[in-house]
């Protein structure tokens, strides 16, 4: 057993993520590796190849209840903590009621090192079929990754683990009709959250793009008439860089892409826009490559919600085509923009949906003309997110603006804890310039407005020509 002690010094603040949260929460991907389900409890919703992600959260100020030095055992008997699986439409969760035993985790440090998370009370299904397990177990027979049996504040590096066999995950439960099934899983990463960034810029694989409409089939008028050929379409997609390739064909690339407001499609079409939807859908979110005598870049975006008009979008596809198989080197995902030049086949946007009054199809096709890289520019704000402070620490703050920005050209509000703090944004004045030429933002006095405990920001910027810029981070307060 151990006492463990989170030590700040008064001149700095840190990612809360790494080195100050109690909640912890990690991020997990993980390949399914086989589904044992005679009685069809889990609905076909989980096969054998699926990637699954999910989280698992756990609290680090909690006490070590074993007193060997090697072992530690920490039951999340206050209630917090728990797993979450996320497979096709089945979501899987761990019911922490604050019982012993609901949620632990364990860590052993001796001959062998071993990392234990497991979830023995859970939610049911929608159909009933019970949950009665789920653990992720991560071993090393090295017993060279864990250097003591404390909770750790950031996850272990799964890749570092000496056998890929063991890190895995596993679950079992019982069908409505008292059947028993059970699945397998092997984990594919463990992450952070990434709280630690700059807010405010465009993810890694964000891409603008323009198209113009060669076809436009609605024979219920379900778009108004505000579509229709000739017409351009601009806007951007996002994806996932760090995606996995879910093929093992060498020619193929299958990359899912995460079902939020952060990526997808982002589309005006005159005066509607279109964008992929933040939730979940079962239309495929992916990103496909083929590099073989033909080569294919496409984009699924999943569904979509509209503004300017009454219509429900059913999916949002790009796909680029080059019957001469030169467009692409290997299946693996563009970092930069697709070279349009060289796929000489197809370049089509293609949007398709409905009206809900009517019921009537409509289908939109476009003809890609430009892809580039998004150069959106980025509003910096110092401390970063997830920053942490003590009491009495002085600290300012600091919004370093694009390069494009003149310090003038700005009006700044915003709220803490869904509270209006116009008074302390209204003290904001031009700070020095940056050797890149970017000017900031000095806004005096963190400590002033901050509470103790956690603290939700939203900081709003307005450029001279209507751009908003919304920031949304959360600092820490400990007494």
């Amino acid at each position: 057993m151990k006492k463990r002690i989170a030590l700040i010094t008064s001149s700095m603040a840190f990612c809360a993520n790494v080195a100050m949260a109690e909640i912890v929460t990690v991020d997990i991907s993980a390949t399914v590796t086989n589904v044992n389900d005679p009685d069809n409890a889990m609905s076909g919703q989980m096969q054998p190849g699926d990637v699954v992600s999910g989280t698992y959260t756990y609290d680090t100020s909690l006490a070590d209840m074993d007193p060997s030095p090697h072992s530690g055992i920490y039951d999340h008997t206050a209630g917090a903590g728990g797993f979450t699986l996320n497979a096709r439409e089945l979501n899987l969760e761990t019911n922490n009621t604050g019982m012993p035993g609901d949620y632990e985790v364990h860590i052993h440090n001796d001959i062998s090192d071993m990392y234990h998370v497991k979830s023995n009370r859970n939610k049911p299904l929608p159909n009933g079929a019970l949950i009665q397990h789920m653990s992720m177990d991560l071993y090393d027979r090295t017993s060279t990754l864990l250097s003591s049996d404390a909770l750790l504040l950031s996850p272990p590096n799964v890749a570092t683990f000496d056998d890929q066999k063991n890190h895995f995950i596993q679950g079992h439960g019982m069908s409505v009709n008292g059947v028993g099934f059970y699945f397998g899983m092997e984990v594919n990463s463990l992450t952070l959250p990434d709280s630690c960034g700059s807010a405010g810029s465009a993810p890694s694989g964000t891409y603008e793009l323009v198209a113009v409409v060669r076809d436009v089939y609605d024979p219920g008028n379900s778009l108004q008439g505000q579509v229709v050929s000739g017409m351009e379409i601009s806007g951007s997609y996002a994806i996932d860089l760090n995606a996995v390739d879910q093929n093992p064909n060498a020619n193929y690339g299958h990359y899912d892409i995460p079902a939020s407001s952060e990526y997808g499609f982002q589309l005006q079409l005159g005066s509607i826009g279109i964008s992929s939807s933040a939730s979940p859908d079962t239309y495929p979110r992916e990103v496909m490559i083929q590099n073989n005598t033909w080569d294919s870049y496409g984009v699924t975006g999943g569904r979509g919600v509209a503004t300017g008009v009454d219509i429900n979008v059913d999916f949002i596809d790009m796909f680029l085509d080059d019957p001469s198989g030169l467009a692409l080197n290997s299946d693996a995902l563009i970092a930069d923009a697709p070279n349009l030049a060289a796929f000489t086949g197809y370049r089509d946007l293609i949007i398709g949906g409905y009206s809900p009054s009517t019921g009537q199809y409509f289908h939109i096709v476009a003809e890609v003309h430009s892809i580039k890289t998004s150069e959106t520019p980025a509003v910096i704000l110092s401390p970063a997110d997830g920053s942490a402070f003590i009491m009495g620490q002085y600290a300012d703050m600091a919004l370093i603006l694009p390069s494009q920005w003149q310090s003038d050209a700005w009006a700044v509000s915003g709220t803490l804890n869904g509270m209006p703090i116009d008074h302390f944004f209204a003290r904001c004045m031009p700070g020095s310039i940056m050797m890149s030429g970017q000017d900031t933002l000095l806004c005096p006095d963190i400590k002033s407005i901050l509470q103790p405990g956690t603290n939700n920001l939203q900081i709003d910027i307005m450029n001279r020509d209507g751009t908003l810029h919304t920031i949304k981070p959360v600092w820490y307060l400990y007494n």
